[in-house]
């Protein structure tokens, strides 16, 4: 589990004092809320059983005029023209309706109410409605299904056409207009909110007044809840599931009681809610009152504690980067404000070490490059002015004197440099110029300084750069020295100048000792050694190459990293801007 943080804890502490009070709240609303919500269901299972009897009496009333139909004399006479005449005189009574028609035993229709002049007669042999009532030889309500001729959705009731021996010679149907029929059970909603839906036996959608369907529209809802309930033959009631449309709703369903059509009454949760809202809302708002003067009171007093402490983070971030003139600067009158003077005066007495470090590093630079430059100068008059030149010995010890003394005169340039970024900065004059040459140049002269070592150069392309020129040597000259030092058994040293889009980079690779590595993050701090003490490759000589040579590549607009394996070496990269195509260096 992670730490928590002050300001947490406090908020917690308060969370605390309330959950009992909230918990209690909690139980009692509880109770009462299943309380209500059960007689308000209570009420849409009666509504949706009244919608249930209406349903089955709607097709109870056509199935009737079918049957009415069938024994009339007029439908005997199967004369398409006096038929239609007759049922669509009939059309004024039955406006729920679309259509009352008559069909032979081959399915074609012999007469119809709202048939055009002219038009093509229908035939429904492949209905499945019109096979089953001539095979049962019964009435039967179909499935919802889509009007060839209006293109509606319909449900059709039909009923046998029997001769003398009551045996089906044909079909009389009723249609029964889906859409008039929504309209219809929509003016009998208690609220305007409320809606009803009813669905077939396979789970077509019939009728939804919440949401008008697509005419020619079959929509399969036979995987929602409630009609699954219902033609199981199962009441269904929940205080919120999913609706027809997919929206959460209050639901009650049933299956109509003689045809076994899903019925149901659903309505939105905050309408049906509403009678309790006003109680809950009440109950609340005084938890909340106090809650929020709770988390008020637990803020102020957390921003108090954590401001301070904020405070003193950053001031340690900004001191421990090195900037120790900065001051966290508490004032709270309490026992932080003692930790900031404690902190402030730590801060204070470092940067006085800081001061007397940078003076001691200048002073010390500057009283041995006098003599050190006075001891090279008599090393390299020794080397000349001897007649007849030197013994072996002697030459040696003269080469290992001006050896020294370069390397002493690199630490003193380095003293120097570090007491100049402590002061303020290195200036950089920033130039175009072709870092390739740069790098065969500086390692030209590098090169006879050591006879263990052979310096390659690759190049892959030309790499011209906008930085310090003067500086950036500097720092390739830093590494290869480095390269040299920490390769004592010789090798190759190779120097690679290749571009990456808009930035040009040098990598100088040795076969050395290599750096550990839980060294490496620390080798371009002052006054670091990057192998330990005891391990192979240590020399017990600490400087500030790497140190400056990172501050260089960063005010350059680069950086500087490494990669190594201890006892394989080293590959130390850096990168610089490329200069604008305005600016290259032919």
């Amino acid at each position: 589990m992670p730490p928590l943080s002050l300001r947490t804890k406090i908020l917690a502490s308060f969370g605390l004092v309330l959950l009992p009070v909230l918990a209690l709240l909690i139980s009692v609303f509880s109770a009462w809320y299943d309380n209500q919500r059960n007689g308000i269901l209570n009420g849409y299972v009666q509504a949706a059983e009244a919608v249930a009897s209406l349903v089955d009496a709607t097709f109870d009333q056509g199935l009737a005029v079918a049957w009415a139909l069938s024994t009339n004399p007029i439908i005997g006479t199967a004369n398409p023209a006096e038929l239609d005449a007759y049922l669509d005189s009939l059309q004024p009574l039955y406006p729920l309706y679309d259509d009352a028609a008559v069909f032979d035993a081959n399915g074609n229709n012999v007469g119809s109410m709202v048939l055009p002049t002219g038009a093509a007669r229908p035939n429904v042999k492949d209905r499945a409605y019109f096979y089953q009532t001539m095979t049962t030889n019964d009435a039967v309500v179909s499935e919802v299904i889509i009007s060839r001729a209006s293109g509606h959705r319909i449900v059709t009731m039909a009923v046998p056409l029997r001769n003398a021996d009551k045996q089906p010679v044909g079909v009389v149907i009723t249609v029964l207009n889906l859409d008039a029929f929504a309209r219809s059970l929509g003016t009998l909603n208690s609220q305007p909110e409320q809606a009803v839906f009813v669905s077939d036996r396979v789970g077509t959608l019939a009728v939804d007044t919440a949401a008008p369907i697509a005419a020619g529209e079959l929509r399969d809802v036979s995987s929602n809840l409630p009609i699954q309930a219902a033609l199981q033959g199962t009441i269904f009631r929940a205080g919120v599931t999913s609706g027809i449309d997919g929206t959460p709703r209050f639901v009650a369903a049933l299956p109509s009681p003689k045809y076994g059509w899903p019925v149901g009454v659903s309505i939105q949760p905050d309408v049906a809610q509403a009678p309790l809202a006003e109680t809950l809302r009440n109950v609340l708002i005084g938890f909340v009152l106090v809650a929020l003067f709770s988390v008020a009171l637990a803020l102020l007093l957390a921003r108090l504690l954590t401001g301070p402490l904020r405070r003193l983070q950053q001031a340690a971030v900004i001191v421990g980067s090195g900037d120790f003139t900065h001051r966290a600067h508490i004032r709270t009158g309490d026992e932080l404000e003692q930790v900031g003077n404690s902190f402030d005066y730590m801060a204070g007495e470092l940067e006085s070490m800081a001061r007397l470090h940078d003076e001691f590093l200048a002073g010390a630079a500057h009283e041995l490059k006098t003599p050190v430059t006075t001891i090279k100068g008599y090393a390299q008059l020794l080397r000349h002015w001897t007649p007849g030149g030197h013994e072996p010995r002697e030459g040696q010890a003269i080469e290992i004197i001006e050896h020294q003394c370069d390397r002493l005169t690199r630490r003193i340039h380095e003293m120097l440099e570090a007491a100049r970024l402590r002061a303020g900065g290195l200036e950089m004059r920033k130039e175009s110029f072709d870092l390739d040459e740069l790098a065969d140049q500086l390692i030209r002269r590098v090169q006879p300084m050591t006879d263990r070592h052979r310096l390659l150069m690759i190049r892959d392309g030309k790499s011209v750069v906008e930085a310090d020129r003067e500086r950036i040597e500097e720092v390739l000259a830093n590494l290869l020295y480095n390269a040299i030092d920490y390769s004592p058994g010789g090798g190759d040293i190779v120097v690679r100048v290749r571009s990456d889009g808009s930035m040009a980079i040098v990598s100088v690779t040795d076969q050395g000792v290599g750096i550990a590595s839980e060294r490496q993050p620390h080798v371009f701090e002052p006054f670091y050694e990057p192998s330990a003490a005891g391990h192979k490759g240590y020399r017990g000589v600490i400087g500030l190459g790497l140190h400056l040579s990172r501050r260089i590549v960063q005010q350059n607009g680069g950086r500087i990293w490494l990669e190594s394996e201890e006892g394989k070496g080293s590959t130390f990269h850096f990168s610089l801007p490329r200069a604008s195509d305005a600016r290259q260096v032919n």
